[in-house]
């Protein structure tokens, strides 16, 4: 293989603005990348590209071996203390492997993440100092089945394999710098943190994106600027706190004084508060282990507006329901920092309570912008004791501005994550009404003739929809965050073994006649997915089309065609070919219903009906929807129509003779809702 020229890489690589700091005295070592001593990797075209490494591999090790390795030797020529250094995309990021690497015959040590805030990124470094003599060495690579990707859902998810992307490598030299003294500090000047103390950021793609971590290393500067500080980000978009206490490590290789954990926006919708809770929990007590103090933030919510594109990502009815999942986490944090005596800065409480338009401090519908970034940072700040005075420093008026709008902003409490006491369920009278809370966690049942609620069974995270078998006596929920379907028994409503469908996130479901067959919509898998009923197993899972996330199905049983509603359209799926044989361009249809006419597609983007003619399915009629729901199903019996309002919160009966809208029971997010007759069970 041929050899690039030492010089130019090393000029190459100790220019680049990734390594611009104070030079260490001695040299560095710089490891060509294209000239490999051993490796079981092959062929090496392809993991090497252009002179660096850069691998996607299915597979989780060679055959026979336990890990991928690449080998490289290279020369010391004085003993001294050396820290590998590497350029690249950061191990443990999104959608990224991590890996370690081996010096001579030592030790495993990993390679871990390491960027100042407002700095360059792609900047990764070996963990510990090296003591090396002048000679020959080896560096050797090492990429561990464990250290894979994991599929960006559950944490439990199966790995993928690994991806991996590295420009270049080297050892720099550690040089032993002699503290500066701190300058004096006045009597206003009572800020927590110190001279010589170092912050680290922890967090999800609020903190990785600098949203509030630039605004608060820029306003140290300004406020305390003879100090040293270092401020560190460590924050990686789409984490939730399972992949922060993974990577913990990654903040204790840097040797923090304080963390400011940032955690909560992605874990509303993949797990309980309950179990958010317990993971921070252990993430807490893990730093303070290690003598770190910790302030906890909450998380920022989400606002159920419309994206920069002028489309929805999360319709509002569910845009909501995880902005209310977020506010149970919040209360679990503020709980958490009282109980551990960490600091706490209620972000959530500041973007909604401050008294600002909560959409002028949001960028879209997950992440604040960056005057919502800037209110997060000087809250931050004020909880560790930063001043009006200090504040005046930066000479920025909105800086003073929104200091200003924190010192009046009255407390906001959260609520916290309850559930009825569990009704195990007592034998109804007449028809059984069951709906869905989405943020409950749980399926509550009621007489549909008195109102009278006779059963509370708590599910996983995020039930969705519901269909009944009578065949079977089953009440199946959709519960998206967990990827199982629950089984419930009927009339006793006691939980039965669940239906595992993986991590899909299903949100729709719908059975056959035979009731022999159950398909899901699925919302990331944007697909459908066939489960046998008896075997209680997947069978199958069909295509809605790229980025088509299912909501809602519909089975027209004639035609053996499926209807899934999408954001992207309606999609018809032939089951039988397994394929989609038509797309109507009807956007945010989050619920199916049968209608004599036909059938009614409710947008629940815009709040819209649309009634459809079967079997050319063609669009007859458009009309505003009454009621802010997509949860619907009418009684053939008596004509009347159950419905959920997602405004509301209220299970509501609209009388079929009259019309009359009647609430009949308190709901949170009531998203899915089925009948169930007394000769069906």
């Amino acid at each position: 293989m041929k050899k690039l020229p030492n010089a130019l890489m090393l000029i190459t690589w100790l220019c680049s603005p990734v390594w611009a700091e104070a030079s260490p005295a001695g040299n560095p070592i710089m490891i060509d990348l294209a000239n490999i001593d051993a490796t079981n990797m092959s062929p090496l075209q392809q993991y090497l590209k252009g002179g660096i490494i850069q691998f996607t591999e299915k597979v989780s090790s060679p055959p026979g071996a336990d890990f991928f390795y690449l080998r490289y030797r290279f020369e010391v020529r004085g003993d001294g203390v050396y820290r590998l250094h590497i350029k690249g995309r950061e191990p443990g990021a999104r959608q990224l492997s991590r890996y370690s690497y081996v010096v001579d015959d030592g030790p495993v040590r990993d390679v871990f993440y390491r960027r100042q805030v407002n700095g360059p990124r792609g900047r990764v470094e070996g963990r510990d100092k090296l003591k090396l003599a002048a000679g020959e060495h080896t560096v050797e690579l090492r990429f561990y089945p464990s250290q894979r990707m994991r599929v960006m859902s559950r944490v439990d998810g199966e790995y993928v394999g690994h991806i991996v992307s590295i420009d270049s490598m080297g050892f720099l030299p550690v040089t032993m710098e002699k503290a500066t003294p701190a300058p004096p500090r006045t009597e206003e000047q009572r800020l927590l943190i110190k001279h010589g103390d170092s912050v680290v950021f922890f967090g999800d793609s609020i903190t990785d994106e600098e949203y509030f971590p630039g605004h608060f290393e820029r306003i140290l500067r300004k406020t305390y600027p003879g100090e040293e500080i270092l401020c560190y980000n460590t924050g990686v978009s789409g984490n939730r706190i399972w992949e922060g206490l993974a990577r913990i490590d990654d903040v204790l290789g840097l040797n923090p004084t304080w963390v400011v954990t940032a955690f909560g926006v992605n874990d509303c919708m993949h797990m309980s508060p309950e179990e958010f809770e317990e993971t921070y929990e252990t993430v807490i007590l893990r730093l303070q282990k290690d003598g770190i103090r910790v302030l906890c933030t909450t998380p920022s919510g989400l606002l159920p507006g419309l994206e920069k594109n002028g489309r929805y990502f999360h319709t509002p009815d569910r845009a909501r329901g995880f902005d209310r999942t977020m506010a149970h986490g919040a209360r679990a944090v503020v709980d958490l920092a009282k109980k551990h005596g960490c600091l706490l800065s209620d972000s959530l409480g500041v973007l909604t309570g401050c008294g600002i338009p909560r959409d002028q401090l949001m960028a879209n519908q997950w992440h604040p912008n960056l005057e919502g970034g800037r209110l997060m940072a000087l809250s931050i700040l004020r909880e560790l004791g930063l001043s009006k005075a200090d504040v005046a420093k930066t000479l920025d008026s909105n800086d003073m501005e929104y200091f200003q709008v924190l010192e009046k902003r009255p407390p906001v409490t959260h609520p916290r994550h309850e559930v009825r006491e569990r009704l195990p369920g007592v034998k109804p009278e007449g028809d059984i009404v069951v709906v869905s809370s989405f943020t409950d966690n749980a399926v509550y049942a009621f007489e549909a003739e008195t109102g009278k609620e006779i059963a509370c069974v708590p599910v996983g995270h995020h039930p969705m929809d519901m269909a009944y078998s009578a065949k079977r006596k089953e009440l199946y929920v959709t519960c998206e965050a967990v990827g199982k379907i629950e089984v419930i028994s009927i009339p006793d409503f006691k939980l039965k073994a669940a239906i595992k469908v993986g991590d899909i996130y299903p949100l729709a479901i719908e059975l056959t006649k035979d009731e022999d067959t159950a398909w899901t919509g699925n919302y990331w898998a944007a697909g459908v997915t066939e489960i046998d009923l008896a075997e209680h197993k997947v069978k199958r899972t069909i295509s809605a089309g790229a980025g088509a996330f299912v909501e809602s199905l519909l089975f027209l049983e004639k035609r053996g065609l499926l209807l899934a509603g999408t954001q992207k359209g309606l999609v018809a799926i032939d089951t039988a070919a397994g394929k989609i044989i038509k797309t109507l361009p009807l956007d945010y249809i989050g619920c199916l219903v049968r209608d004599p006419a036909g059938v009614r597609a409710i947008d629940t983007g815009n709040w819209r009906t649309h009634t459809l003619s079967v079997p050319d399915l063609v669009v007859t009629k458009t009309a505003p929807q009454p009621l802010p729901t997509r949860a619907v199903t009418a009684d053939d019996k008596t004509g009347d129509v159950w419905a959920g309002n997602s405004d509301t919160h209220k299970l509501v009966k609209i009388s079929g003779k009259s019309g009359e809208i009647r609430e009949v029971a308190n709901v949170d997010f009531p998203f899915g809702i089925t009948i169930i007759r007394t000769d069906a069970y």
